[in-house]
């Protein structure tokens, strides 16, 4: 979800911001304006005399605005539309009609991209005189006007906002609906589990608590490059049993015709977001899959990762992970391995401890793994 949190300066859009994505746990995208003027070498817009200077400086900073914004959940204090009112005010009547148009157009192939706007109303609290910050009541007016009906005229729905400062920001969230917009947080879990271990049950049982919901999902039987033991049926029914006590999870059953595995994990995880595409969704797997060839491009790097060390924090895992968005360590929670569990019921070893008591009773009731493959 992007949100956007515009207006004129002064109405308490960064305390804001930060206070809403620091709560919702998204990525706060700051006014970048001064970030740029410092580069320059100015402490304020009143240290910058040139006009070229100052088209430069916004017209660069709304290009990095952009970019920033293209991200999945993000508070975005001040946004495009809010750069636009600065430069039709500061700069269009020293720019070329080439400069206004590219500036004008760049802002509107982006500015579909938020999902909730919210505008704070102007002059409700006494302005904090700051010296980068014009003081003028009725530049801000200006300034804060323009922002409004350049909504209007694009054709953007905004919600006008009283943000008192005292409010417990859970009930800004509840008050703005934003939590409605994308109410839950999925975890999706893939593999063989073949069969779901106590290993699978330890990470799916510590990351339920970081997700609303965990959805566990078997690699079906078309996929002929991936061995499998047992059935799909008789997988996804011992995933059932196994985590039949958590309330948060459930398995997910998605059917590919002729697809191979090295496009099985991007397919299968962007069906879910275009299918469901109010929800947050993470990818849950352990760090030996870091080598996995849907890892080679962009598209799933993109997603955020709930990842689960297998072995050491190499500098090669490392080098791996700073490919990732957005990536949350699990320290390792097991070294079972699905392969030694197979072995251990095939010589009728002891699997206590390796199986969901009630999966052991299925493998037994259904003779499981005991043939040769």
């Amino acid at each position: 979800m992007r949100i956007v949190i515009s207006g004129s300066s002064g109405i308490g859009k960064t305390t804001l911001s930060k206070a809403l994505a620091d709560s919702l746990g998204y990525q706060y995208v700051p006014d970048l304006i001064d970030h740029f003027l410092k580069d320059m070498g100015f402490k304020s817009w009143f240290d910058c005399a040139s006009k070229e200077t100052e088209k430069r400086i916004r017209f660069e900073a709304l290009e990095e605005k952009i970019r920033l914004e293209t991200q999945d959940d993000i508070v975005s204090d001040k946004g495009i539309i809010d750069y636009l009112a600065y430069w039709l005010i500061l700069c269009s009547d020293h720019a070329t009609k080439l400069e206004n148009t590219k500036f004008i157009d760049h802002v509107r192939a982006h500015i579909s991209k938020y999902d909730k706007i919210v505008i704070l109303k102007f002059d409700l609290y006494t302005f904090e005189v700051v010296k980068r910050r014009n003081p003028s009541y009725t530049h801000r007016l200006r300034i804060h006007s323009l922002i409004r009906g350049l909504y209007n005229e694009l054709g953007c729905k905004y919600r006008e906002y009283s943000y008192n400062f005292e409010d417990p920001i859970k009930n800004v969230i509840e008050d703005l609906n934003i939590v409605d917009n994308k109410s839950k947080r999925i975890g999706i879990f893939l593999g063989t589990f073949d069969p779901i271990h106590s290993g699978h049950q330890k990470v799916i049982e510590h990351t339920c608590k970081l997700f609303d919901e965990i959805w566990v999902q078997p690699h079906p039987d078309v996929l002929h490059d991936i061995k499998k033991h047992e059935s799909f049926e008789n997988r996804v029914k011992m995933i059932q049993i196994a985590t039949s006590e958590l309330n948060n999870v459930c398995p997910r059953i998605v059917s590919f015709r002729n697809i191979s595995s090295q496009n099985y994990r991007t397919e299968s995880i962007l069906s879910a977001v275009e299918e469901f595409p109010n929800y947050s969704f993470w990818i849950i797997m352990g760090s030996d899959k870091l080598n996995h060839p849907a890892y080679k491009s962009g598209t799933l790097l993109r997603i955020p990762h709930c990842i689960f060390l297998r072995g050491n924090l190499s500098d090669c895992v490392r080098a791996a992970l700073r490919q990732f968005k957005r990536v949350e360590l699990i320290k390792n929670l097991s070294e079972i391995s699905a392969t030694k569990v197979r072995d251990c019921i095939r010589k009728r070893g002891n699997i206590t401890g390796f199986l969901h008591p009630s999966v052991v009773d299925f493998i037994k009731k259904n003779n499981l793994y005991t043939h040769s493959n």
